[in-house]
Formats: C-alpha cells, structure tokens, sequence
C-alpha cells in the first residue's frame, strides 16, 4: 500500500539510522541493495545531550531537514534526545 511506504532517517550523533521501504508491484523488487545513509553535512544543526550539558552541536547530513528533541528523565526535565531526522511518506 503506498500510505506504508516511506523514507526517513535519524541522526543520534553517534549512530544514524535508516529506513526506507519501496512499493512496487513487480516480482522480488526487493532484491535492490540497501542504500547507504549519507555521511555528507547539509548545513542544518541541531542541539544535543551529554551527561553534562545540552548545548553540543550535531551537524545535520543527507535530506534531515528538522530537529527534534525528547525528554526521557522526569527528575531534571532535560533534553536527553535531540536529533536530526528527515521523514517523507508517500
């Protein structure tokens, strides 16, 4: 179904990670190779968390075009996820 196919990406600084599905009609369309992440900046940087502060730069690569950012410690309410990420779902 084409509402379930989608390309998108996600940049922890010190991982990155990948998805892209293709829909096709075909038989084994989807013997293609698995298309490699781009390690090229954009120019797009976002904020992210260590253990110790929340003003580390993580430069952007490929098409992530937004910044998000998480909360996963109650106690302090720090950002503890900020990453890059680039979703289009067609």
């Amino acid at each position: 179904m084409a509402e379930e196919c989608i390309d998108s990406s996600i940049n922890l600084g010190i991982s990155q990670s990948k998805v892209t599905t293709k829909c096709c009609t075909t038989p084994l369309c989807n013997k293609l190779p698995v298309p490699e992440p781009s390690k090229l900046p954009n120019g797009k940087q976002c904020y992210y968390c260590d253990e110790r502060t929340c003003t580390n730069i993580l430069n952007c690569k490929g098409n992530e075009d937004y910044c998000i950012s998480g909360t996963g410690n109650p106690i302090d309410n720090k950002c503890v996820t900020c990453v890059c990420i680039y979703i289009y779902i067609y």
